[in-house]
């Protein structure tokens, strides 16, 4: 009888066991998910919970109650005060996503690495000392965010890192660092690298580095008072894609020409960079399906943008453009076209041949009613809004 009641008490325990823990959910049900604000109305549904936002809450330490969360995937800690990371963190092993910007952290316990399924980790604005060595050990970890971590001792994070075969992304942004840790040259599968904020790093070694051999597909210069890029950029002969945004002084002819090897590159950012004209051998790089060039000073659009054939968006809002080239008609994959913000008086009737155009916007006070029913008449299936942006910048 007593044998009976402990097989009895242990299918119980497992059984509730199960039901506390239900399958991870995937990327779209994750999405439809409830977003939780408050640990105190969570804990009664403790099964249900999927995503906790603790943001900017005023936290000095998470609260060991959270481990009850147990199907919890995504937590947001972020902007509080918390300086130790408890082990009831480390219960949560359904985790996948595990925000920790801007707090106090100095140090994270080897026992992170209980939580076995967890994909992105950022830590940016803290304090942070160096990962724990037991991070070799997350196979599952995808990204990691280190941005604005001064006092890392970055060469030893990254070695770290290196041991997950199928680590793809990595934030080293805003630390102030000269030289590019060597041991990023030894990821197998990295895929984008930031290291934007960082104007004092010698760009021609990285590039080098980065180029023996070439895995990265993206990456983010911006907010390095770049004046233009070395030729050694060349070398990255994988990248798809490359973000210059903010780098006011930018040589954009040589920046374009020294873009030119790399046969693969598909986006260029070049948002806020205080650009006056866009070189003809931007139609050179035909590879393009995104072109970022909002917030800058450019006047016209070369005739050459018509050779980029598989540009898919134009993101040119808040410049001095007054029309298009028709050469823009050549566009047969365009999708996207923002241009508000703009003194655009009237556009040419090759607009008409943007077949694969289904959304446009365009200023609202320079451009005339007869001149935008004309717009309309030419592309009446595109969904066109007219508006003008107040600049808060």
């Amino acid at each position: 009888m007593k044998n009976l009641l402990v097989t009895f008490l242990a299918v119980l325990l497992i059984t509730n066991n199960i039901y506390s823990q239900k399958k991870r959910l995937g990327e779209e049900d994750l999405a439809e998910e409830k977003e939780y604000t408050s640990l105190k109305k969570a804990l009664p549904k403790t099964i249900d919970v999927y995503k906790l936002n603790l943001k900017g809450q005023g936290l000095k330490k998470i609260p060991p109650e959270i481990k009850r969360l147990k199907n919890l995937q995504v937590l947001d800690l972020s902007d509080n005060d918390i300086s130790i990371l408890p082990k009831q963190l480390f219960e949560l092993v359904n985790l996948q996503v595990l925000i920790l910007d801007g707090n106090e952290i100095v140090t994270i316990p080897e026992g992170i690495s209980n939580i076995e399924y967890l994909e992105v980790l950022s830590l940016a604005n803290n304090p942070l000392k160096v990962l724990p060595k037991s991070i070799k050990n997350m196979s599952t970890l995808r990204k990691v965010c280190l941005a604005n971590n001064p006092e890392n001792d970055l060469m030893k994070s990254v070695y770290f890192l290196t041991f997950i075969e199928f680590f793809e992304s990595l934030d080293i942004s805003n630390n102030n660092i000269d030289t590019l840790p060597r041991e990023v040259a030894n990821f197998i599968h990295l895929y984008h690298l930031d290291i934007s904020k960082n104007p004092n790093l010698k760009f021609d070694t990285a590039f080098k580095m980065l180029g023996r051999p070439s895995i990265i597909q993206s990456i983010n210069l911006s907010d390095n008072n770049l004046k233009t890029l070395p030729t050694s950029i060349g070398e990255l002969s994988k990248l798809k894609e490359i973000y210059l945004a903010r780098n006011e002084n930018l040589d954009i002819e040589q920046v374009i020409q020294n873009l030119l090897p790399l046969e693969k590159l598909e986006i260029i950012g070049l948002s806020e960079s205080n650009l006056k004209k866009l070189p003809s051998e931007i139609g050179e790089i035909t590879e393009l399906t995104k072109l970022f060039l909002g917030y800058n000073q450019i006047e016209e659009f070369p005739p050459e943008i018509g050779n980029l054939i598989y540009l898919e968006e134009i993101h040119a809002y808040d410049n001095q453009l007054t029309t298009l080239p028709p050469e823009i008609g050549e566009l047969q994959n365009l999708a996207e076209l923002h241009l508000y913000n703009n003194p655009i008086s009237s556009l040419p009737e090759e607009i008409k041949n943007l077949l694969s155009l289904n959304l446009m916007s365009l200023p609202d006070a320079s451009i005339q009613k007869k001149e935008k029913k004309k717009i309309l008449d030419l592309l009446p299936d595109v969904e066109i809004t007219f508006f003008d942006e107040i600049d808060e910048k």
